[in-house]
């Protein structure tokens, strides 16, 4: 039986692409912005002053780290990329991560050209599975499946109010069925969305199927929630951007202490130690920034095991610059709903200027440039054989290991 992708109208209540995001308004404090209704314990932490305006000299450029006083974590703010404008806040605890990304992050505001960070696609999918007593009966199901897809969508539709069923594809392993419904959410990050539009699905499907499964379960395991798979990798689940930015020899020497041919030459043996491995993409360490953004913004942090697969690659181009891009295509990030509505994290979101509706894709792109940024800092770092040294200076704090000079000298 031949099965195929049918595709359904999207709804014109689609949300549209967003512009840049606002710049965090000045003469706001960091601290003010964190832990609303309680106040936030600020303290001096890896040798930096926190409360201070702006950018400040935290790893020379992340503010100092501000602690919500309910949740116990320590919230950042550094400078986005060019692209974006503004702040990003992030939690975390690794003094050299938060050195090395917000340091990267401000080589977008000089001698980078032409840094984009679009989204090329969306959507969230859901699996449900279904048991027949043999492939008649399969095929049947099928093929009622197939014609069924727009009543499948006018159902979904009745359960929310941004979210609709964009496509659907059949798997037929044996004598089960797997429905891959994939839709679009809006804003929200939409894993609850999908989940109780699949729902009402399946109770039609209980109803009008000419041949009733003999068992029926919502997701089973087809849909790459919360997990690495390669039909992820190859599609999207959430939302895929591709972050690019192209780099002068000049500013990676002044800043990274390194070259362009040698960052060109590391990704390549790095390329091939990811094939060696069998990894899922190759890159070095996109579950760092996107963790952080998570739980600074309200986002399910679970979904960083499937956000944080992808691909980085950079290149040595004719005039000696290096092109540098990472492609993401499973950022499952959402400006509404869920954790984005708890106080601290709700202040996050707005210190980008990113709160509630119309802004989910502008924070999917700055996670995807956060990624950018990190990888450029961890490859230039391992390259001017400072990887080890921003690890003892900026994390353990030894006296075993010291730098003939600072780790991070260089980011003006």
């Amino acid at each position: 039986m031949a099965v195929g992708s049918v595709p359904v109208p999207i709804g014109t209540d689609r949300a549209a692409p967003s512009g840049t995001a606002g710049r965090f308004r000045s003469g706001t404090r960091g601290s003010s912005q964190v832990g609303l209704g309680a106040p936030a314990r600020v303290r001096r932490q890896g040798g930096f002053q926190s409360g201070t305006r702006g950018s400040s000299r935290v790893g020379r450029r992340v503010a100092g780290p501000e602690w919500d006083a309910r949740a116990g974590s320590r919230v950042g703010r550094a400078d986005r990329p060019k692209w974006d404008g503004g702040h990003r806040p992030r939690v975390g605890r690794r003094g050299p991560f938060q050195s090395g990304n917000g340091g990267s992050s401000r080589m977008g505001h000089g001698g980078s050209r032409n840094p984009s960070a679009p989204t090329l696609n969306e959507g969230v999918s859901r699996s449900p599975g279904f048991v027949f007593r043999n492939l008649v009966e399969v095929g049947m199901f099928a093929a009622w499946a197939v014609q069924s897809v727009r009543d499948f969508a006018e159902v979904a539709a009745t359960t929310t109010t941004h979210g609709r069923l964009s496509d659907m594809r059949v798997m037929i392993e044996g004598n089960h069925v797997y429905l891959l419904f994939d839709f679009t959410t809006g804003d929200a990050s939409g894993q609850n969305m999908v989940t109780i539009a699949t729902q009402a699905i399946c109770g039609y499907i209980k109803e009008h199927a000419p041949v009733q499964p003999t068992q029926i379960f919502i997701e089973a395991n087809l849909s790459g929630d919360k997990k690495a798979c390669a039909k992820s990798l190859l599609t999207v689940r959430g939302r895929k951007v591709v972050a690019e930015a192209t780099l002068s020899a000049e500013l990676i020497q002044r800043c990274l202490h390194t070259t362009p041919a040698l960052m060109a030459d590391y990704w390549r043996i790095s390329a091939m130690g990811g094939i060696l491995s069998s990894s899922l993409g190759v890159q070095g360490q996109f579950a760092n920034g996107l963790a952080a953004i998570y739980l600074a913004c309200g986002q399910d942090v679970a979904c960083v095991a499937e956000s944080a697969i992808g691909t980085t690659r950079l290149e040595l181009t004719a005039n000696g610059e290096l092109y540098a891009s990472v492609t993401m295509p499973n950022i499952v990030v959402g400006t509404v709903g869920g954790g984005t509505n708890l106080p601290s994290q709700q202040a996050c979101l707005e210190l980008m200027g990113l709160a509630g509706e119309g802004h989910a894709r502008a924070l999917a792109e700055i996670c995807a440039a956060t990624c950018l940024a990190g990888e450029l800092s961890l490859i230039g770092a391992l390259c001017a054989d400072e990887f080890a040294r921003a690890h003892a200076v900026l994390a353990r704090r030894t006296k075993t290991l010291r730098c003939t000079q600072p780790v991070l000298e260089g980011y003006e």
